[in-house]
């Protein structure tokens, strides 16, 4: 393979692919003049360092170092160097832990920012080690990381059907401010179609797509030597440079409502020239080959459901949903293929069980909220996350837990429909966010169980005011003479249609008891049955305290119609009892040891059957006096 040297051109990348975690240094640094001095506590007996280049969005790194004390005295306070230019604009995630091998990795290490060399453009970091490292006493550290912007396209424009072609330059040495006994870089590429690569400092080997540096012995404190690839990668470079995610948290309706907006840019190599719809057609067996985005594929909860998407036109059938034991699958197709330089903007939505993110801590009463910070859209690096979170209305001392830190949190209120004091709102923001960070966020929070009837509550009193409003303007007197038989029929009228729309909810609850019945029954969490419906049947016991407010005031103008207000107020509590009832011989079933005969299961048959025949007499009988009492 020729070597070529790419030290001439201009490459806003200064690589060393190490380290440092910008978020996580909460300390200010100081900055120096002259080159910073590094007291020699410890010796690097060896370095073996894993650069992967496998995602052209998001560069990988992943070094095992073995750190042995140097001095008598000790130290605990181990550092590290980055680059400025790449601490400043690339480096997006660290990770420092003590590891015994590959797979017994320990907690995470503290890491804050020390001073900034000017002499060497170079950002110091200080690692705080578990214990004090005397003179010959050893500890093994793995560090992850995660960088944007490393990878470029070389030539930075092609054809619609030519190949795109990446080049990433770095340091071939683990820039350390220690002695190096040993170290070795491996290099992991997409592919084995490597065009070149740097040979120096030898030896350097390729095997497939992997290209080794070293071993190198006996390597000095800042050594540096140029590591360079140029390679064929076909994947996109995507870059979200605005991602929105709210979430909005229903104690009532026990769901969670997400929607989540993306401006998608490819920054891979531009389109040259203009683009060919009829290329674009003929050459479709080759798009796998070239760095177009025909399609995109966004993971979703298992039980998600109700999903949409839509872009800045409108909705967009192009799209197919499908929903997996352990996820669901968005598949979306823009309007248009994503060529290089271009960008696509949309959002989609969907609703889950609240149940799926959110417990309720039994010893301190608190809720406790869960969700990912990002996620859904993976390998594409986003410039800026905010993720907004909306509470119920009512909840209190809510504490926010993040598994690593942002870098803004503010707090809002928002009002939606019904509310009358607003739900509390809790927005995070974040910017250079990778797959990492698509780690769970907590929030604990109060609700006290009376805040369930906050809504009902201001219904009925809305309905009230309503009511009572009616009431005096059917009292008043606009006319010459009185029609007192117009104004009793005028608010009969209105009595008969405020009790239709009563009614007409209550068979929707019903179905939807029904529905989360069956749903349990499916899932084998009948257990649960009763918790999971409660709400339903407060939502139905609120309607039937509408009801007989509405018979109290209908007395004075008609005793009959007041009675065949209370009469459909029996029937439909004596359906919720029926089916509760029936739900109960199942649930009582499924409690019970051991299998279930067939003697028992005819008999829950015959049951269950009586059941819905005398349900179905029920139905019948509420439609007819809806139909004869209650329609105009």
């Amino acid at each position: 393979m020729v070597s070529l040297s790419r030290s001439t051109r201009s490459f806003v990348v200064s690589v060393l692919l190490v380290l440092p975690f910008l978020a996580l240094g909460a300390s200010s640094s100081s900055i120096s003049a002259n080159p910073v001095a590094i007291s020699a506590d410890f010796v690097n007996n060896n370095v073996d360092r894993v650069l992967d280049l496998s995602n052209p969005s998001i560069v990988r790194e992943q070094t095992t170092l073995i750190v042995q004390g140097a001095k008598k005295g000790g130290s605990d306070d181990y550092v590290f160097a980055i680059p400025s230019d790449v601490a400043d604009v690339s480096l997006a995630l660290l990770e420092v832990a003590e590891t015994k091998g590959k797979k017994d990795i320990g907690e995470k290490l503290q890491l804050s920012k020390d001073q900034y060399d000017v002499k060497r453009a170079a950002q110091y970091y200080k690692v705080k080690l578990p214990r004090v490292l005397k003179e010959g006493d050893t500890i093994q550290l793995g560090i992850w990381a995660a960088f944007t912007h490393l990878v470029r396209p070389y030539p930075k424009e092609v054809s619609q059907k030519e190949k795109q072609l990446l080049e990433f330059l770095g340091n071939a040495y683990f820039w350390s401010p220690y002695h190096s006994k040993q170290q070795k870089t491996i290099v992991r590429l997409p592919n084995d179609d490597v065009i070149s690569f740097k040979e120096k400092p030898a030896p350097v080997s390729k095997a497939g797509n992997v290209i080794t540096y070293g071993s190198y012995a006996d390597v000095g404190p800042f050594s540096h030597a140029e590591l360079y690839a140029h390679y064929q990668e076909p994947k996109a470079i995507l870059v979200a440079k605005k991602f929105e995610k709210r979430m909005e948290i229903s104690h009532w309706g026990g769901n969670l409502g997400v929607q989540e907006d993306y401006e998608l840019h490819h920054e891979g190599a531009k389109l040259k020239g203009h683009f060919s719809r009829v290329d674009f057609t003929f050459s479709q067996w080759t798009h796998h080959q070239t760095n177009v985005v025909k399609d995109l594929v966004i993971t979703l909860p298992p039980d998600a459901k109700h999903v949409f998407y839509r872009d800045t036109i409108g909705n967009v059938s192009t799209s197919n949903f499908r929903n997996e034991r352990q996820r669901s699958i968005l598949h979306i197709k823009p309007r248009y293929p994503l060529y290089g330089g271009w960008r696509y903007t949309w959002h989609h939505g969907y609703n889950v069980p609240i149940t799926s993110f959110l417990k309720k801590d039994l010893k301190s009463g608190q809720f406790v909220f869960s969700a990912p910070f990002v996620g859904g859209l993976s390998n594409v690096t986003i410039e800026r996350a905010v993720v907004s979170i909306v509470l119920p209305e009512g909840a209190q001392n809510y504490k926010i837990h993040t598994p690593f830190p942002m870098d803004r949190t503010s707090e809002y209120t928002t009002f939606t429909y019904l509310d009358t004091t607003g739900r509390p709102t809790i927005v995070l923001e974040k910017q250079n966010v990778v797959d990492e960070h698509a780690a769970s966020f907590f929030i604990t929070y109060d609700y006290a169980s009376y805040r369930y009837f906050q809504k009902p509550v201001a219904v009925t009193g809305a309905v009230l005011g309503l009511f009572f409003l009616a009431a005096v303007y059917s009292r008043l007197d606009l006319s010459i003479t009185k029609d007192p038989k117009a104004e009793r029929d005028a608010l009969l009228r209105l009595y008969r249609q405020t009790v239709r729309t009563i009614a007409n909810g209550e068979p929707r609850l019903i179905s939807k008891m029904t529905s989360v019945f069956q749903s349990l029954k499916a899932e084998k969490r009948l257990a649960e049955y009763s918790e999971a419906t409660s709400e339903i049947e407060e939502e139905l016991k609120a309607g039937w305290q509408r009801l007989t407010t509405v018979a109290k005031q209908a007395e004075g103008g008609d005793v009959k119609f007041a009675s065949d207000i209370r009469k459909l107020h029996d029937l439909q509590q004596e359906r919720l009892r029926k089916v509760r009832a029936m739900h109960a011989e199942v649930v009582s079933l499924a409690k019970g040891s051991g299998t279930v005969d067939g003697q028992k299961r005819k008999e829950l048959t015959a049951t269950l059957g009586r059941y819905e025949e005398e349900l179905e007499e029920l139905s019948q009988q509420i439609e007819g006096l809806l139909e004869e009492k209650f329609t105009d």
